[in-house]
């Protein structure tokens, strides 16, 4: 861009610059009308132009339409943690499909599909771990439990182990 504008100065025309600096880069096959047009754009706009390679959707996808997105969330967020899977996801869309009909050639999704929506609206893989139960720790009969059996057992126990030096 720098050489661009600096050609521009020295140079009549922003066409002549811009062929000016396509000949004396170093870059294999620059194109004069790429350095004019993204020149131009900067002395404009005064931004860099962006590149827009590979940011166009390749393909439709279902969550385009908005109605599908809404129900798959709200199914998503209905569901409990532990039940969250790809598999039900699948089933719960390829359902929505049939029942919604139309002219899609693509009426089912796969599960490698369903874990794409799920990536986009924000899930993670997670193995499902049961945690240690702790509600209902502190109830009275636990506590006398503790106190008057556990408590006094281990400490005989500890009692009785040798000391290690």
């Amino acid at each position: 861009m720098v050489q661009f504008l600096k050609a521009y100065l020295t140079v009549e025309t922003p066409t002549a610059a811009a062929k000016v600096v396509a000949e004396n880069s170093t870059a294999d096959k620059i194109n004069h009308r790429t350095v004019y047009r993204k020149g131009m754009y900067y002395l404009y706009k005064g931004t860099i132009l962006g590149d827009r390679r590979g940011k166009h959707a390749k393909t439709m996808s279902f969550l385009n339409d908005e109605d599908i997105r809404i129900k798959v969330q709200d199914y998503l967020l209905e569901q409990k943690k532990s039940q969250r899977t790809t598999s039900k996801l699948v089933t719960f869309v390829n359902e929505l499909l049939e029942e919604r009909g139309g002219d899609d050639v693509r009426k089912k999704i796969s599960i490698r599909t369903a874990q794409r929506y799920m990536h986009t609206f924000g899930y993670n893989y997670e193995h499902y771990k049961k945690g240690v139960y702790f509600d209902n720790h502190d109830r009275e009969d636990v506590l006398d439990y503790r106190k008057e059996h556990y408590c006094p057992d281990m400490i005989s126990h500890f009692e009785s182990m040798g000391k290690l030096k």
